[in-house]
């Protein structure tokens, strides 16, 4: 994905739409992850799909392109203001199926970046823009 974000950052519209396709599944799945409801996670994903493509140049390749990407998002999805479906799960008793939007935005976070999505402590810090202990602890 690397070779796509270098080639669309140098004006090469194809590589900027097969990109743009290969982050739209991840994407949304951080987002539904972190936002709960399908609806609110196609917003949320486009709200940081347009980001991310409109921030591209800002890649400098000291990192690996999948952490600018998760950073990015990550800083987007924090940024977002609550939906319905997040507010409503820490306002009172729930299902289990709730108990990741009842943590804090930050523990959600570290939660999804570690458990669910596989990162290491030393990426999921880096991409969460914290210390590795602090990331752990999540």
């Amino acid at each position: 994905m690397t070779d796509l974000a270098l080639a669309a950052q140098g004006g090469d519209r194809p590589a900027l739409a097969e990109l743009s396709r290969e982050l739209q599944r991840p994407v949304y799945r951080l987002a539904l992850r972190f936002g709960g409801h399908p609806s609110d996670a196609e917003d949320i994903a486009l709200e940081v799909m347009l980001r991310l493509l409109t921030t591209l140049e800002t890649y400098d390749g000291r990192s690996r392109f999948t952490l600018w990407v998760y950073a990015n998002a990550v800083r987007q999805l924090l940024r977002t203001e609550p939906r319905a479906t997040e507010v409503a799960a820490t306002e009172g008793p729930t299902g289990t199926e709730d108990a990741l939007l009842r943590m804090s935005r930050e523990r959600r976070v570290a939660y999804i970046l570690s458990d669910l999505l596989g990162f290491t402590v030393a990426d999921g810090a880096e991409i969460g823009a914290t210390d590795q202990a602090t990331f752990h602890r999540g």
